[in-house]
């Protein structure tokens, strides 16, 4: 019987070497056009929500359970790198999305 990967890991995998190019994850990610952030530091997430995480970091992708008192407690959010300014983000129940670096000097 032939062995069949999910969508996300099937996505992950046919990324990586896009994301192997660039440097990490780690930093502060903002979602486009809205003023939710996400900030990396390792395995330390400071969640959109503002709650400190920590999760799973490998250089180019890492991820975190949702904690409570956030849309979507208990869910798994992944996130993974396409180049030095772009992270896509995968929130549960929600398509994935493509943040940026936050532009912080302003």
């Amino acid at each position: 019987m032939r062995r069949i990967l999910s969508p996300l890991i099937a996505a992950m995998m046919l990324l990586a070497p896009v994301a192997a190019h660039a440097d990490s994850i780690d930093g502060t990610w903002c979602e486009p056009g809205g003023p939710r952030s996400l900030q990396i530091d390792g395995a330390s997430f400071i969640t959109p929500g503002g709650h400190s995480v920590t999760g799973v970091y490998r250089r180019h992708d890492g991820g975190y359970t949702v904690p409570e008192g956030e849309a979507g407690a208990g869910e798994i959010v992944v996130v993974m790198l396409l180049g030095e300014e772009s992270l896509r983000v995968a929130e549960p129940g929600a398509n994935p999305v493509i943040w940026g670096r936050c532009n912080l000097s302003s």
